[in-house]
């Protein structure tokens, strides 16, 4: 991923959440795989969000390079949801326009946060501060697709198990949520994939590993400044909603009096 797309300042715009609030009826009403889903939270990167950067031509707000908010996957995922759901999502996206006092933007009661600068980046020194008002939002689904932007050239897999793990035991702190945890997009990352996919097996109930490793071998896929066209936001969408319509979360028993 091109390293002009971060912007430098205390939150970047490569890595994003999202946060989906649904009607409370509709998940009983449709449920999806078996999950509760009342609120839904997805962390990316530029894949998922990133903010105009006039500087390379990018005028969105969404994930790159979809050419309009609804064709990306975040969007399409949503609306594949509400299908199979019967809810209607509304996403809220962090105005870069907002900041708080310090300067920063503003991540308070957003729906889409960006984390390059949390996580991705910055791994090593993960602080679950950055993301309070997200684990607060007490999310029922995570979405996890991050990862292109960690430097392999000094990866260090001690420090970014550490990291994903205080990041998943947050969230299963918060609300216990099902997290599904994505693949590198472009080609297999055989080291950080790994991470992932130990990370997934130690609760498989609640965390699905999701292969798009397809993606890669497509190059009609890939689009402005190699990020996924509308083709490819489908076919990450199509991918994850898969997955989520799979999978089966366990059944919850109730200790004998």
């Amino acid at each position: 991923m091109h390293p002009a797309l971060v912007y430098r300042g205390r939150f970047t715009w490569a890595a994003a959440v999202v946060l989906v609030l649904f009607p409370a009826q509709a998940w009983a009403d449709k449920p999806l795989g078996g999950m509760k889903v009342e609120k839904i939270l997805f962390l990316g990167n530029s894949i998922t969000l990133h903010p105009p950067l006039p500087e390379r031509k990018w005028s969105g707000n969404w994930g790159m390079a979809a050419s309009a908010r609804e064709k990306d996957f975040v969007h399409v995922l949503t609306s594949q949801i509400d299908s199979q759901t019967g809810g209607s999502l509304k996403l809220m996206l962090v105005d870069p326009t907002k900041k708080n006092a310090d300067g920063a933007v503003s991540l308070n009661d957003a729906n889409v946060v960006n984390i390059a600068e949390i996580l991705e980046r910055k791994y090593a020194s993960y602080e679950p501060e950055l993301l309070r008002a997200q684990l607060a939002a007490r999310p029922d689904v995570v979405v996890l697709q991050f990862g292109e932007n960690v430097r392999m050239d000094s990866f260090d897999a001690a420090a970014f198990t550490k990291s994903l793990k205080k990041l998943v035991s947050d969230l299963k702190e918060s609300n216990n949520p099902t997290i599904f945890v994505t693949s590198q997009i472009y080609g297999p990352n055989e080291a950080l994939d790994r991470v992932k996919q130990q990370v997934v097996a130690e609760d498989p109930g609640h965390r699905v590993f999701v292969d798009l490793s397809g993606f890669g071998k497509d190059p009609s896929y890939n689009g402005f400044l190699s990020h996924p066209n509308d083709q490819g936001m489908k076919f990450v969408a199509d991918t994850i909603f898969k997955a989520m319509r799979s999978h089966q979360p366990p059944v919850e028993t109730k200790s004998a009096n």
